[in-house]
């Protein structure tokens, strides 16, 4: 077996996919979850666990789970010829909310690894669901694509970092327009500071270098999905690289492939990451939508908000 040393405290959210709660240690096995035989991309008794594969094949994998780690952070820093599209993020997270609702729980297809979550090809997989959907057939294209779910589900969590960055470039594209707009020549291109305690932009003008604060209810919103996205992020891609063994039951290292040395990962879906994702995905939509916000500068402070409501 290869899951062995994970546990999963399992909760559903009413009228919601699944959602994982977080807990750390503890003791968890995932044989006969299913009725029938299930196959996946890293099937359970193709792995095992990583100290016994160091132990018996006397390696040290810490340059493979850094390499690893890396091939992830290329692809969701789009430092890569694929570019990962807001649009594709937003499909995979309706494809994991369609199969984690159909399969309600972790299914032995639970564990993944780094080629099948940077191969899954998430905009091939939403045409079929939207085919399957208009022909009434959306159970028969989760039967068939539930192998899936686990890289899916690990695509929408390294996605994370895609969203964040994305954000931050929408601010500082907004906070640059504002400043040209003042006649300002920008000669160096803002850089964004911002977490759940500070928000601040540095830009770089004819005038010198000039910091904006940020303030308002779009930046108390983007701080709070940042900080949450990236601790998302850090804690499972350090996990991931062997540096940290903190982790939360929505990703974990899992074990070895032995025949090919690859990391095996567990992962689930989470309702609180899809929800903190789609929540950043609609901030970033306002912030490239001038009509959108109001913006006010009072000396080196600028205020970000939502025009007021017309009423009748």
């Amino acid at each position: 077996m290869g899951i062995k040393n994970i546990s999963l405290s399992s909760g559903l959210k009413k009228n919601k996919k699944w959602n994982i709660i977080k807990t750390t240690g503890v003791a968890f096995v995932l044989a006969s979850m299913l009725a029938t035989p299930a196959y996946a991309h890293v099937p359970q008794n193709d792995f095992i666990g990583e100290e016994e594969y160091c132990d018996t094949y006397n390696v040290n994998r810490r340059v493979t789970k850094e390499a690893e780690a890396q091939t992830i952070e290329n692809l969701f820093n789009n430092c890569t010829e694929r570019i990962v599209t807001i649009s594709e993020i937003e499909k995979a997270i309706t494809l994991s909310n369609a199969l984690n609702t159909y399969y309600p729980g972790p299914t032995e297809l639970s564990n993944t690894d780094v080629d099948e979550i940077v191969s899954v090809d998430i905009n091939a997989l939403y045409n079929e669901y939207t085919r399957a959907v208009k022909r009434n057939r959306e159970a028969k294209f989760c039967q068939n694509h539930i192998g899936d779910l686990a890289a899916i589900d690990a695509f929408t969590l390294f996605s994370c970092r895609t969203v964040t960055n994305e954000l931050k470039s929408a601010i500082t594209n907004r906070i640059a327009s504002i400043v040209a707009s003042e006649g300002y020549k920008i000669t160096a291109w803002p850089a964004v500071e911002i977490n759940a305690t500070k928000a601040y932009v540095i830009i770089g003008t004819n005038y010198g270098y000039i910091r904006y604060n940020l303030q308002g209810p779009i930046i108390d919103e983007a701080k709070n999905v940042i900080s949450y996205l990236e601790a998302q992020y850090t804690t499972a891609i350090n996990n991931a690289r062997g540096t940290s063994t903190l982790h939360d039951n929505a990703f974990v290292v899992n074990g070895v492939n032995p025949y090919y040395n690859t990391t095996v990962y567990l992962t689930f879906g989470d309702s609180d990451r899809k929800d903190t994702l789609t929540n950043g995905i609609s901030i970033i939509d306002k912030l490239n939508t001038f009509e959108a916000l109001e913006f006010s500068r009072t000396g080196n402070t600028i205020s970000i908000t939502e025009p007021p409501k017309l009423t009748k």
